[in-house]
């Protein structure tokens, strides 16, 4: 069909050219007269011009070159009649279709020039810009001093695709691809091929980085799906790496190098697909992205809560603490293992603990909490100088008694600013805050530090306490951690018992205190003194 259509113009064109010269010949012979010949030429002028209207320059250069001929072969014939001298009509046309031919040749000539230069820029397969194509787009970026992003796609597998239905169909699968990624993003973003299924995006315009990431997941989502053509399914994830300008680098090599290699890094994380280089940490995924800017709008906007998981006095049957663990009002799923998790990494953790201890004392002071509460403090922020002093202040302003708070600190504490958490942990001990080491015998441990530091109690790890009644091994280190924290006056806590099998071993072997869902979940405060004054009564 296209080659009809490209013909179509150059035929009518070569039949009008023959209808001129025959309707010339029949003028000379006094058939016709000097109007008619006129008229006929206007005709096919008025084709032509439709045409060039059109912008078929292909074929413009093909009707520039008919029309010289047919002015040629009209200035030949009337010097071979004698008239050359005779008809001013005669020579105006030939005259007028020679320099119209000579406009469309190079009307035609151009356009092709332009066309080839156009091709340069384009991968052929899918029409999308090419290598060169990028390198310019992005060196003009860069001059312009402009933020921008850029995305390195890669699809996963596809050889797979290749090897199972040839070659020919992984090209129609790249096109197809091509046109999926051309819908699902905005008209004016660049998009590259720069090799057999690698892709890169140049993403600008953006008010915060934060919407590059979610252009990023969109992508990933939606090549989830299971695609179909020729009635055969494939389904290729999809990996992306990126980087951003000028906060990685302000030259164009540097740029696309720190997207490959969080590319490359996303290929093999099972989980993040999207990954971001960063200048300190390296590589960040769009999880711990979107993460990080929850806890800094969380804590500014007061989006945290506390909630209160109970601790139950295996001797007498009775709630006597909590557990604080804070959770985020707006996703249920942002548990507190993450939160903490996160920041620590990008340097958050001071302010999300000092925030949790400020969020306790106020609950305690406005429902009237008798009990105590453990908080969890970072090996990171109890390291800080000085915190102590800060911490003190927060009780102080909420009017809060310190014997109330339990400090929880993980053995990791001591491998960091051993001496500014000895420090501050002794200032704590003596204002009256009890002091628990948590995770007992899965991390750093030192002996020393139960006979140097004010420890009132150990909590044992839940993964010990899953052990009872499956591993015979993980009973026997239970047994031993329990006579030994008996043997240093330390009472125990045990982290995670579910069922009775668990609870009997436990009170079997002293165990004191227990938490866990045998007794409830992490629960928040008005649901937590209800459940106290069920359970107490």
């Amino acid at each position: 069909m296209n080659k009809l259509n490209r013909l179509i113009p150059v035929a009518a064109v070569i039949v009008l050219g023959v209808y001129l010269v025959v309707v010339y010949h029949l003028y000379i012979y006094g058939f016709l007269t000097a109007k008619d010949l006129f008229n006929g030429a206007l005709i096919i002028l008025t084709t032509v011009w439709v045409i060039i209207l059109i912008n078929r320059m292909r074929e413009i250069l093909l009707v520039g070159l008919v029309l010289v001929e047919i002015g040629l072969l009209i200035d030949t014939s009337y010097r071979m009649t004698g008239m050359m001298e005779t008809s001013g009509v005669l020579f105006w046309l030939e005259h007028s279709i020679i320099v119209i031919g000579y406009v469309m040749i190079s009307l035609g000539l151009f356009s092709e020039r332009t066309k080839l230069l156009h091709m340069l820029d384009l991968d052929l397969l899918t029409n999308l810009a090419n290598r060169r194509c990028f390198r310019n787009r992005v060196d003009q970026l860069v001059k312009k001093d402009e933020p921008f992003a850029i995305l390195m796609l890669n699809f996963d597998h596809f050889k797979l695709i290749n090897n199972s239905y040839g070659y020919e169909f992984g090209d129609q699968v790249i096109i197809c691809l091509a046109n999926k990624l051309k819908d699902i993003l905005k008209e004016n973003t660049f998009i590259a091929r720069i090799g057999n299924d690698e892709f890169l995006l140049v993403i600008e315009d953006y008010n915060h980085q934060n919407e590059v990431h979610a252009i990023a997941n969109e992508i990933i989502e939606s090549f989830k799906q299971i695609q179909i053509l020729d009635q055969k399914e494939f389904h290729i994830p999809l990996t992306i790496g990126a980087s951003f300008y000028p906060e990685d680098g302000k030259i164009r090599p540097d740029l696309v190098r720190k997207a490959n290699k969080a590319l490359r890094v996303a290929k093999k994380d099972p989980i993040n697909r999207y990954l971001v280089f960063d200048k300190d940490e390296h590589i960040i995924s769009y999880d711990d992205m979107h993460s990080k800017m929850k806890i800094i709008k969380g804590l500014s906007n007061m989006q945290f809560i506390m909630h209160y998981q109970p601790i139950v006095n295996l001797e007498t049957d009775r709630v006597i603490a909590a557990e604080a663990l804070i959770r985020c009002k707006d996703d249920s799923k942002f548990y507190p293992d993450a939160v903490i998790r996160v920041a620590e990494k990008y340097g958050l953790i001071v302010d999300v603990d000092m925030y949790i201890l400020n969020q306790v004392c106020s609950d305690i002071n406005n429902n009237g909490f008798e009990i105590q509460v453990s908080i969890n403090i970072s090996s990171i922020t109890i390291g800080v100088e000085d915190i102590s002093d800060k911490m003190l202040d927060v009780i102080k302003k909420y009017n809060i008694n310190p014997n109330q708070i339990t400090i929880e600190i993980t053995e990791t504490a001591f491998i960091l600013n051993e001496s500014n958490v000895i420090n501050n942990l002794m200032k704590l001990h003596q204002a009256g805050f009890a002091i628990s080491l948590d995770d007992f015998g899965t991390g750093y441990s030192s002996l020393s530090h139960l006979s140097i530091l004010p420890i009132n109690n150990i909590k044992i790890d839940r993964m010990f306490v899953d052990g009872i009644g499956k591993r015979k091994k993980d009973e026997t280190l239970l047994k031993k951690m329990l006579e030994f924290s008996k043997i240093m006056g330390l009472d125990v806590v045990a982290e995670g018992i579910e069922n009775d099998i668990q609870y009997e071993f436990l009170c079997k072997n002293n165990c004191k205190y227990a938490q866990g869902y045998k007794y409830s979940r992490p629960i928040q405060i008005q649901e937590f003194l209800h459940f106290t004054q069920l359970y107490n009564k």
